[in-house]
């Protein structure tokens, strides 16, 4: 007996994996591919395995995409003083340091902020 319902939509893999670097979601694959996401993740077990997922597969193929991120990153903070201090920050944990004022002092690790109200009375821990 012959197989009924319609022909199976192909997807062309090789491309799919190149869409993969731009970290699309699901819905934005399946509709540049023109099917539906159940027939998406049909298709990605069918190729990748059975345990294969779209998620699994986008961050596969989307870990291509941060490492080229961070070497373009790299490339500008030599130039760009702005991206020098956003990797700093991000990547060896820099951060901006308030400075305190005359009236703030630092008592074993707690910062002691003095109190403005107009109440002489009224204390606040």
């Amino acid at each position: 007996m012959a197989k009924m319902g319609r022909p199976r939509k192909e997807i062309n893999f090789a491309e799919f994996e190149r869409l993969m670097m731009l970290l699309p979601t699901a819905s934005e694959t399946a509709s540049f591919f023109d099917v539906s996401t159940d027939t998406l993740e049909r298709a990605i077990k069918r190729q990748y395995g059975k345990e294969a997922t779209f998620a699994v597969v986008q961050k596969r193929f989307g870990e291509k995409t941060k490492i080229s991120l961070r070497r373009n990153m790299m490339r500008m903070s030599a130039k760009n003083a702005s991206m020098a201090i956003w990797l700093s920050k991000n990547i060896l944990g820099f951060r901006d340091q308030p400075y305190l004022t005359e009236e703030e002092v630092m008592l074993d690790g707690v910062m002691i902020v003095p109190d403005d109200s107009e109440d002489e009375g009224d204390e606040t821990v």
